[in-house]
């Protein structure tokens, strides 16, 4: 059996460290910025590397009350003026990726600090089956907000379960008798859906895709290499869905800035599957072949200044350079330091060509290799969640991942829209204000679509770890208005 827990905020936040304390409560929620003040089996990887256990401490005082998931059991909720749900896999293969944004779900409550509101955790499992099964307990609890699932496919099951319940309630609404209460909500009182999901194709109206979706990243970073005047791409990808969406967000990212793609490769994610894939792409055989049949054109002339010429070439072994400037390597961690040293393997010069990547290259551990020196990839910027990064690698002893400051960001954001009157739904026109908002991921701000739009800095690996060298936005412009380090949303 499934259990949920209603977390509701209190005093103190999570935490066997007094000096944890007072940084958490010291830390504001997230802002209106009114006035100046993503495919998840990627995320997941760095999240199993990077997780706190949920200890007896870390929710002391916080009150919580077991239920059972699967039941319409409000008693413990009718206290509160307000309820957000949230979705996570606390059981299942992945109970871990569920832990961690539980602890981050926990610190923000605290953070908050609105003991109208009730933050109630449940269990997915991971399972689109279960997660069919909780709709009816969802919508008995009656929530403002469902903050969740974290992936795409449990996140469609969620909306289209969702969809189905309002249109039967829809139906009863326009057969009942006048005065009779409606046993389940219609279809404009179906809440909103922050999903933590980093895959764009989440999106709908009225679910909001919170994770950092890789095109975003993808048009960041091909942006600003065309402003350093790489034009020409090649693109390495892994096999897969992740590799999919990148793909497809280069082509995009390219058309918008005024580059071209001049060669693409796939590679299955196993090291020793490497080799082919970036011999490929490096077109090395074709060089090489190119190179050895000058030397046989050299030699065929019987002269002695062209034997000196071809000599020369077989001692130097210098072949032609590659058709591009610039190459995207959507990869991360010990894979990446395996495939970036094959590039001057196969005779690519850095001098000739520069590197760039999405944010699974945000891991400082990069700089331990000479070859990704100077790579270039696209993140938020590291200044807004740098207090909070060191309050929850204090309490949890790990450092937080990018999914676990989306999630911090879409509960943070639920709550401020809350507080003025948290017994009022909450209306997508203030929801989707273009001046947007500044969280820990930095500024973003929500279309109708339900995608996100995104400011995101540019890092480099340098030799003494990461370096912001342009910072993100400070305010966005009106929607669909183009400018530097912002795009406006296909669709909106």
């Amino acid at each position: 059996m499934g259990l949920s827990f209603v977390i509701a905020s209190c005093a103190s936040p999570p935490t066997s460290n007094p000096e944890a304390r007072t940084v958490s409560q010291t830390r504001q929620p997230i802002a209106v910025n009114r006035s100046p003040t993503t495919i998840e089996q990627q995320d997941e990887r760095a999240i199993n590397n990077q997780v706190g256990d949920l200890s007896p401490d870390s929710v002391a005082g916080v009150g919580i009350t077991a239920a059972d998931d699967l039941s319409g059991n409000t008693a413990d909720l009718d206290a509160f003026d307000a309820r957000i749900i949230v979705l996570l896999p606390l059981t299942g293969e992945n109970a871990a990726i569920g832990r961690a944004l539980l602890n981050t779900v926990t610190l923000a409550v605290f953070d908050a600090a609105d003991p109208r509101i009730a933050i109630v955790p449940m269990d997915t499992a991971s399972d689109p089956v279960r997660m069919e099964r909780l709709v009816p307990g969802i919508l008995s609890r009656r929530p403002s907000a469902i903050i969740g699932p974290l992936d795409r496919d449990i996140t469609q099951v969620l909306a289209f379960a969702l969809a189905a319940r309002a249109r039967e309630c829809d139906e009863y609404e326009d057969k009942k008798d006048n005065g009779d209460a409606a046993p389940c909500p219609t279809t404009s009182e179906i809440p909103p859906v922050f999903s933590l999901s980093n895959d764009p194709r989440s999106a709908a109206p009225g679910i909001y895709t919170f994770g950092l979706t890789p095109d975003i990243e993808v048009r960041h970073i091909v942006a600003h290499a065309v402003e350093r005047g790489d034009t020409r791409f090649a693109a390495l990808a892994p096999r897969g869905p992740y590799g999919d969406q990148i793909n497809l967000a280069v082509g995009v990212a390219l058309e918008e800035s005024g580059g071209y793609l001049a060669q693409t490769e796939r590679y299955t994610r196993l090291a020793d599957s490497l080799f082919d894939p970036v011999k490929a792409i490096t077109r090395y055989d074709v060089r090489k072949a190119e190179l050895d049949a000058e030397i046989r054109f050299l030699r065929s002339l019987r002269d002695d200044l062209t034997d000196n010429i071809a000599d020369d070439l077989e001692q130097r072994e210098e072949i032609d350079g590659v058709p591009y400037d610039a190459v995207l390597i959507p990869e991360g961690g010990a894979l990446l330091k395996t495939l970036s040293p094959l590039f001057p393997f196969y005779e690519v010069d850095s001098n000739d060509v520069n590197f760039y990547g999405t944010g699974l290259m945000n891991d400082p551990s990069l700089s331990d290799e000479p070859t990704l020196i100077g790579t270039r990839f696209a993140a938020p910027d590291p200044a807004y969640s740098a207090e909070f990064t060191k309050n929850y690698e204090t309490v949890y002893g790990v450092k937080p991942v990018a999914t676990m400051l989306s999630a911090y960001d879409a509960i943070s954001l639920v709550m401020a829209a809350l507080r003025t009157d948290p017994l009022m739904p909450l209306d997508p026109d203030q929801l989707q204000q273009s001046s947007g908002y500044r969280g820990l991921t930095g500024l973003f701000r929500l279309a109708p679509s339900g995608k996100l739009e995104r400011s995101l800095a540019i890092l480099e690996v340098q030799r003494d770890g990461l370096a912001v060298v342009q910072p993100s936005l400070g305010a966005f412009p009106q929607f669909g208005t183009p400018a530097s380090g912002v795009f406006p949303i296909p669709g909106d």
